[in-house]
């Protein structure tokens, strides 16, 4: 019996020791926040492509998943910074760059 006991405590430990969590897995660097994604319109055309809203400050995006290109959509952001900006539009109108590690729909 109390091999059985030591047994299920092992596999137990062992479970919980092998389950990475989320933020683990993240580089150290990694920012969370939540925003709201802009479509500004095609850059072809005069536009700025997908930008996103956070807090206030807006941000061009280095690449968005086709399931996240809903104008308005709120998000939950994980991204790092860049040291890039982005010119873009009639004014050319700089805007900083984030890389996107992960989007989640809120």
């Amino acid at each position: 019996m109390k091999l059985q006991q030591l047994f299920f405590v092992l596999s137990m430990l062992l479970i919980i020791g092998c389950g990475k969590r989320e933020h683990q897995m993240l580089p150290k660097d990694t920012q969370v926040a939540l925003g709201r994604l802009i479509d500004s319109g095609d850059p072809s055309y005069d536009g700025c492509g997908w930008l996103i809203d956070i807090e206030g400050n807006v941000f061009s995006v280095d690449h968005l998943e086709e399931e996240f290109k809903q104008n308005g959509l709120q998000v939950k952001v994980y991204y790092q910074n860049t040291k890039y900006h982005y010119l873009c539009g009639r004014g050319a109108k700089p805007y900083s760059v984030i890389k996107i590690v992960k989007v989640e729909k809120r």
